[in-house]
């Protein structure tokens, strides 16, 4: 049967009545793999309730009593927060270093007059007044726009705690850290300090801006960086040298009187060459004697070649926020000595400092997009090539390698630095004049030297974006 009236149609059945509820749409947060199972992060944000159905649903139940609710939100926001008599959470975030000026960025109005334009001075975000709204629907700044309907009171106290310690590091040139008795008031200007932003807010409000703050500080992009460095050394020496059997026995005699030349005792012994850093003393000798009408030949004949090869290699491995400095260091003390002249006299005395000898490498990453790369690289490599013979101790001769460059890199790819290279190529002839270039018996009469190194460094840098954030992998994947 049909009715019609006041412009409405309905329609009767004699079936089961339907029921119609509205369209409730829920998403959750779509993760895709990316290299070596890491999530990718969120492609999909939840379109969930409200902010003024999650108030609703916060609200304090009825038959919940007061010390029901502190504890439930307790559980929520941690122990350490103030809850007021009207349900108002008041809680507090300690934010050191860079993080405090982060944070006065993101709740900043922004503002023609407060922005900074394109190439002008760059100034420090202001503290905002205390008891200062961030959020709601009129709010102008990153963070009370993220909060949308949702408003928080903000108090920012900078310096709220000044760390006047014992310094972690030394300074160059002074000696272990020592407790002075100075005040600690002495390095105030200069000591690292820790910002408070005191938060209060209802607890559906309180939420959404742990959310928000999460988004910047725990999301922060990072790279994973992995350094190998390669060193080859090769080095190899030749040396023949001449010598007496001993100190009477001449090199060359005649056994007659009536010669112009009688004997001949002067020699050449092999000098030890340094192969690598030190010298190799091990000599072959070959006893020659004979005589050839009237003439007597007692020599030693020495002879030394030596080869060493070396590979060194040092990997590592570090994770790096982005646009933050990754040091790496791998150095080895090496004593070298330092001589000391007696002013009133001809003595010398001679000290043994210590300098660092090894890799030292400073890399910025800075994420382009969000599959690049930007690596600043500075690296400087040093290494004991040789020992100078001074006395009494030998002076080991360092060599430094730098090398300064900026590239852009694919996640996951690999920067090579190489042709860091150094030759070396040392020879020595002592001989007597003319008898010394004879051909073939020439060796009898000088003895000579040639050592040569070479050694190669490369670099090899891995820069990866760390996108799992942390996440455990579930059980069995």
């Amino acid at each position: 049967m049909l009715a019609a009236g006041a412009g409405l149609t309905a329609c009767v059945s004699s079936g089961a009545p339907k029921r119609t509820e509205p369209l409730q749409v829920d998403a959750s947060v779509v993760q895709r793999p990316g290299a070596e199972g890491a999530a990718m992060g969120p492609i999909a944000w939840a379109l969930g309730p409200s902010p003024a159905e999650v108030d609703a649903a916060t609200q304090q139940d009825p038959k919940e009593t007061p010390q029901q609710r502190d504890a439930r939100l307790r559980v929520q926001f941690g122990s350490t927060v103030l809850i007021g008599a009207d349900g108002i959470v008041t809680k507090q975030y300690f934010l050191a270093g860079d993080l405090a000026q982060t944070f006065l960025k993101l709740i900043t109005e922004l503002t023609p007059e407060n922005q900074t334009a394109i190439g002008g001075d760059r100034v420090p975000p202001k503290v905002p007044a205390p008891g200062t709204k961030v959020g709601g629907p009129q709010s102008r700044s990153v963070l009370g726009r993220m909060l949308r309907d949702h408003e928080v009171e903000v108090t920012f106290v900078p310096d709220f705690e000044v760390l006047t310690g014992i310094p972690l590091v030394d300074p160059p040139g002074v000696g272990a850290s020592k407790v002075t008795g100075e005040s600690p008031a002495a390095n105030y200007k200069t000591a690292p300090g820790v910002a408070l932003a005191l938060v209060s807010a209802k607890p559906a409000a309180l939420a959404a801006f742990e959310a928000a703050i999460d988004l910047f500080y725990t999301s922060i992009p990072q790279v994973e960086i992995s350094v190998l460095v390669v060193e080859y050394q090769t080095a190899d020496a030749l040396a023949f040298g001449v010598s007496a059997i001993d100190n009477n026995t001449p090199l060359l005699g005649n056994l007659s009187s009536n010669q112009l030349v009688r004997a001949y005792s002067s020699a050449f012994p092999l000098r030890s060459p340094i192969v690598g850093s030190s010298p190799v003393a091990d000599i072959g000798r070959f006893t020659l004697g004979g005589i050839h009408d009237s003439w007597e030949l007692n020599m030693v004949l020495e002879a030394l070649e030596a080869n060493n090869l070396a590979d060194i290699q040092s990997s590592p491995k570090l994770v790096v926020r982005n646009g933050g400095i990754a040091a790496i260091s791998t150095l080895t003390q090496f004593p070298f000595p330092k001589a000391k002249i007696i002013q009133f006299g001809n003595e010398v005395a001679t000290e043994i400092e210590f300098k660092p000898v090894g890799v030292k490498m400073n890399i910025v990453p800075v994420i382009a997009g969000t599959d690049s790369v930007i690596l600043q690289v500075y690296a400087d490599v040093s290494a004991i090539t040789a020992f100078a013979p001074t006395e009494p101790v030998s002076t080991p001769i360092t060599s430094n390698r730098t090398a300064v460059t900026t590239v852009y890199l694919r996640d996951g790819y690999t920067l090579v630095i190489g042709g860091l290279t150094s030759k070396t190529l040392f020879e020595s002839e002592t001989k007597v004049p003319i008898l010394g270039d004879i051909p073939l018996l020439g060796f009898l009469f000088r003895s000579t030297t040639q050592s040569r190194n070479d050694t190669k460094v490369e670099f090899y840098i891995t820069p990866r974006i760390v996108r799992d954030r942390g996440t455990p992998a579930a059980a069995g994947s």
